[in-house]
């Protein structure tokens, strides 16, 4: 019993609660009316919403349009590379450095949404099966994580119900 206390004082010390957090999901249940779905902008906006990459009524939309440039090639089958997506926002007129292009790839890479191999990223693809199935390789990517994190929270949640009962 000692020897679990020390051990536990010593990885409070040496592992600091940032380390453990491999990913962050903010995840919304949101409405999707009809109305949403009128345009490629609503729906876009709706999704980044529902995923937790913007705010409700934040007016900051560089991630919409990055997503917007990002689908815009997935989905026709091409790949894209950050300067492409950079020197398209550009060309749109939208102010935004190349820095903050990396940033919010690289963050839509580690949430599952989008894959990078060597310089070019795509949207997230089915391992089996169709690999333009868009749907099955979100839930591949994401949905299975999100739903390890579930396992993970009920996990802990019964070991808390433990300690309060002893």
């Amino acid at each position: 019993m000692e020897e679990n206390k020390t051990k536990l004082k010593n990885y409070e010390k040496t592992k600091p609660e940032r380390e453990l957090i491999r990913v962050t999901y903010v995840l919304r249940d949101m409405e999707l009316p009809t109305e949403v779905m009128l345009t490629k902008k609503s729906m876009l906006r709706w999704f980044a919403l529902a995923f937790g990459l913007v705010a409700p009524n934040d007016s900051r939309n560089k991630i919409i349009d990055i997503l917007d440039i990002v689908f815009n090639n997935s989905f026709n089958n091409e790949a894209i590379e950050a300067d492409q997506v950079y020197e398209e926002m550009k060309r749109k007129n939208i102010k935004v450095s190349n820095k903050l292009v990396r940033y919010h790839l690289k963050n839509l890479c580690d949430l599952g949404l989008l894959e990078k191999r060597g310089k070019k990223y795509f949207i997230c693809s089915a391992e089996i099966g169709n690999k333009d199935d868009i749907k099955l390789g979100y839930e591949e990517k994401v949905a299975t994580r999100i739903k390890k994190i579930n396992d993970k929270i009920a996990l802990a949640l019964e070991k808390l119900k433990e300690k309060y009962k002893n």
